[in-house]
């Protein structure tokens, strides 16, 4: 009888002390969690990281970071990607609140090391990706340029008409039309195009302009 009565004791112990370690992990559990979503918190941007030799240190503000996307805080990082053989990338990023960033970069062998990517199928597969998500980025940001918001413009009363194409060097290219065919009236024609543009607050200098004519 006396063993059966230590026995269920015995057993209530275990199952107050499972409780209380149950209660204690799920308490530090909660506590953890709390903790990493105050730390988090002001990491309101992101960075994607991605260089080649995978392997390679890369720092930014003198912190250590791996490849992957990463949340971090906005703010001025001065960035260091570096690699026994190759030359040290340095570079400087300011970032703010809600942007996303991209770090991607291959790094340029020594005079000694040229052979490495030939060497190094990994190596050299991550910097094809690099260089094929670095175009893409270029095109997808150039294709928000605001000239793609009011172009292609077409209006007979004015006599105009204005395109604008993504060249395979992600330059644009404005293309103006006069609808006449003549000298004089179609200098005003071009002239009238490019006031358009002004007045929608493009800036002329940063594309190259094309005129196009059929007679």
């Amino acid at each position: 009888m006396e063993n059966s009565l230590q026995n269920q004791r015995k057993i209530m112990l275990s199952r107050a002390t499972l409780i209380k370690i149950t209660t204690a992990a799920f308490f530090v559990l909660v506590v953890y969690i709390i903790v990493m979503f105050i730390i988090d918190l002001p990491k309101t941007a992101k960075v994607k990281i991605l260089v080649s030799p995978v392997d390679s240190k890369i720092t930014l503000n003198q912190e250590v970071y791996s490849a992957g996307e990463k949340k971090i805080k906005p703010g001025d990082y001065k960035i260091k990607i570096e690699r026994d053989g190759f030359k040290t990338q340095e570079t400087e990023l300011k970032i703010s609140k809600g942007d996303q960033k991209y770090i991607y970069y291959c790094l340029t062998p020594e005079d000694n090391n040229k052979k490495w990517f030939k060497e190094h199928q990994k190596d050299d597969e991550v910097c094809n990706q690099i260089e094929q998500a670095l175009n893409e980025i270029e095109k997808n940001e150039t294709m928000t340029d605001p000239i793609f918001s009011i172009t292609p413009y077409h209006n007979d009363d004015k006599r105009y008409y204005i395109d604008s194409i993504l060249n395979q060097d992600n330059s644009i290219t404005i293309k103006i039309k006069p609808l006449s065919c003549k000298a004089d009236f179609k200098k005003i024609l071009k002239q009238n195009a490019l006031n358009f543009l002004k007045a929608n607050k493009i800036d002329l200098d940063k594309y190259k302009i094309e005129y196009v004519e059929d007679c």
